[in-house]
């Protein structure tokens, strides 16, 4: 495992990416999100999302504080996102982040959920909820990939 170096602008940042049908999942944690770290982050967002056609839900509880440089690169984000065909959810924000951006209009540029499942379904990927999965274990129901089943 290397170690991060001293200075290293991500070197407290978690980052986790799933990937849920034709999206990416991707759960950041860390202190806080800077200038730099913004910008680090917001090239390697961008390059997952061009990887998954801009189909991007981004989980950003985990993160304790931003600057406006986080919000900027949000913004690009979306942009190249929406520029692939794709959209960026951004799922999370706790009341007083998201008071800030609705106050401020920003969340007319960006798009917030509620929820990881409504995100996706904004996107066009739904998910089967894992009770509805249980159920069907259980029962031996079989069960098609949403994006099937709508095709059928």
């Amino acid at each position: 495992m290397l170690e991060p170096f001293i200075g290293d602008p991500l070197c407290d940042t978690q980052v986790s990416v799933s990937r849920v049908g034709a999206a990416s999942v991707v759960r950041l944690s860390c202190p806080s999100v800077q200038e730099l770290q913004a910008e680090l982050l917001g090239r390697h967002l961008a390059d997952l999302a061009g990887r998954v056609g801009g189909k991007l839900v981004v989980e950003v509880s985990g993160i304790a504080r931003f600057t406006c440089a986080w919000i900027n690169s949000l913004i690009d984000l979306t942009t190249r996102c929406s520029h692939l065909g794709g959209k960026l959810v951004l799922v999370g924000f706790d009341a007083q982040a998201e008071k800030l951006l609705r106050d401020t209009r920003l969340d007319q540029r960006l798009h917030l959920a509620r929820t990881e499942h409504a995100a996706l379904e904004s996107i066009g990927c739904p998910v089967v909820s894992p009770w509805k999965l249980a159920l069907a274990r259980v029962f031996s129901i079989p069960v098609a990939k949403p994006e099937v089943a709508k095709a059928a």
